[in-house]
């Protein structure tokens, strides 16, 4: 499923890189952790993980380390590094763990969040071509609207992904969506790992020779296995000592349900998001989410001046635009209906 090349990424970070791999046929990375893996990243600084003194970009250089963290089954870790992110990476690494925690609400705020990002175009290209003529009807309708808009549909994938964690989806069509979610944390690692060197990643190490490429492979399987605790040989294993007690997994963040003034719809938001602003997640209205011990007022709706709304003649979705959207085609961000928004 992966496609990138570790041999043309520095040697730690392909070590870490292919002790994840094994995670590749699984919808949910925290199942399965590396610990190894974890206590190498724990250790390591920048200069040392990517071979360089210096760096394009050191908020990239957090996210290569987040997305590391959650490759290797850490999503924790990945939250704490993605802070340093810059502000749409730190978008979807919470989109990714969420929507690998189950929480699909919060994920499909993040990406929400997001709108956008530089990889979503090569992402809807491999989904259409790697879903092909499927025979799922859930992902024989993500791949239709796909290729119909020739766009990403992050919250599609996340209703996807829940279906697939539900057993609703099927042996083979389970298997394409841990593939293209394989895909999106490669392309997303690449553009991340590209802009914090400030170089591209060459596709293959054309100048090499063939021994040359199975030399520097095998440096990096050496290095890897360097990081695997060693096994100890069952004749000199030491007497078993007396277990420590685990710690308590970390609570997960308080979620709190809020009404939308202008349509009543109800939006989970986490309690660190109180003062802060909300969006509604079905008319996409702004309003205030209230400071704990407070009432539940909000705040009026930001002005509509120099916006039309427009009803999506499918879903009834709210789509908002600009005045001089007027008379163009625009698509529904909740069902992906192209329609035309009439002129004044």
């Amino acid at each position: 499923m992966i496609e990138l090349d570790a041999s043309q990424l520095t040697s730690e970070v392909a070590a870490l890189f292919l002790s994840g791999s094994g995670q590749q046929t699984m919808l949910q990375w925290h199942t399965h952790p590396k610990k190894f893996a974890k206590d190498r990243l724990d250790q390591i600084d920048n200069a040392e993980l990517f071979g360089r003194a210096s760096l394009a970009d050191e908020k990239m250089a957090a996210a290569i380390r987040a997305l590391l963290y959650l490759w290797n089954g850490w999503p924790e870790k990945a939250a704490e590094l993605g802070e340093a992110a810059p502000e749409t990476e730190q978008q979807y690494l919470k989109g990714l763990r969420e929507r690998q925690h189950g929480n699909m609400d919060l994920a499909k705020v993040a990406f929400q969040q997001l709108d956008t990002h530089p990889i979503y175009a090569s992402l809807a290209s491999h989904a259409v071509n790697a879903v092909g003529a499927a025979s799922d009807p859930l992902l024989r309708r993500f791949k239709d609207l796909v290729e119909f808009s020739s766009e990403w549909e992050p919250f599609l994938f996340v209703d996807l992904v829940e279906q697939a964690l539900g057993g609703k989806l099927d042996g083979k069509a389970k298997s394409a969506v841990c593939e293209l979610q394989c895909k999106e944390f490669e392309l997303l690692f690449r553009h991340c790992y590209e802009e914090a060197l400030g170089e591209p990643i060459p596709e293959s190490a054309e100048r090499e020779s063939s021994a040359e490429q199975e030399a520097r492979m095998q440096r990096v399987r050496q290095l890897r296995e360097r990081r695997r605790p060693r096994s100890v040989p069952l004749t000199h294993r030491p007497r078993a000592e007396k277990p420590e007690p685990q710690k308590p997994a970390p609570e997960k963040e308080a979620t709190i349900q809020i009404g939308c003034p202008r349509c009543r719809a109800v939006t989970k938001f986490p309690e660190s998001a109180r003062g802060k602003n909300g969006k509604c997640g079905k008319c996409g209205t702004l309003f205030a989410i209230p400071e704990k011990g407070t009432g539940p007022t909000s705040p009026k709706p930001p002005s509509t001046s120099g916006t039309v709304i427009t009803r999506c003649p499918k879903c009834a979705e709210a789509v908002r635009r600009p005045e001089s959207s007027r008379g163009q085609k625009v698509k529904c961000g909740k069902c992906g209906t192209v329609f035309l928004i009439p002129k004044k």
